[in-house]
């Protein structure tokens, strides 16, 4: 008798971006980090690239940050606001755990430097919600750099799609697809809008 559900389509394995760049998991600075920012005197936020702030897409990993004008006003306003305060990265933070899909991407912003960051610093998450503190948030991907001392965004993910959770009972390869083909079939615009 299988041990799987007849209706499950096995899905294509995706092929990574820059392999050559991902790190091993036991390559990651593995030391906890006080994350807890307010404690800490006023540190700099920087963008660690002049790319950062430019949306990609890359149909291989189902991965995009451009947002669909006319159905994500709520992702449009969380931006406009990240863009105005980048502090504000410094609310709801999480330790991710990473997979290699989600290293494959950040590749795409950090080149071979990915393999020199991982060794040193832990790659953190922020959600930036709206003002009315709903679920729908902006996810913002960073470093702490020890070297210069100062707070380094890599990646802005207003499309969740750098580490995909389930949601309204479809699980997160489901999401993926949904959200990337939605998002990509749409009239969008390139995030870079928002911070001039």
């Amino acid at each position: 008798m299988p041990k799987f559900n007849a209706g499950f389509n096995k899905s294509k394995k995706i092929k990574l971006e820059n392999e050559n760049f991902i790190p091993t998991r036991d390559e990651f600075y593995s030391k906890q980090i006080d994350f807890d920012l307010s404690k800490r005197k006023e540190k700099e936020i920087t963008f660690f690239n002049k790319d950062v702030i430019f949306s990609i897409a890359n149909t291989n990993l189902r991965f995009t940050n451009f947002i669909s004008e006319n159905k994500q006003q709520n992702k449009i306003n969380i931006m406009s606001n990240f863009s105005e305060n980048l502090s504000l990265l410094k609310n709801l933070i999480t330790e991710v755990d990473y997979d290699d899909r989600m290293l494959s991407i950040l590749t795409l912003y950090l080149k071979e430097e990915t393999k020199e960051i991982s060794k040193k610093q832990k790659i953190v998450k922020s959600d930036i919600r709206g003002t009315l503190d709903t679920q729908d948030a902006l996810r913002v991907y960073w470093f702490y750099d020890l070297s210069d001392d100062k707070i380094k965004v890599i990646c802005i993910d207003p499309q969740h799609l750098v580490l995909p959770s389930r949601h309204n009972g479809k699980n997160k390869d489901q999401m993926i697809k949904q959200t990337f083909n939605e998002t990509t079939n749409s009239k969008k615009h390139c995030i870079s809008k928002y911070f001039k």
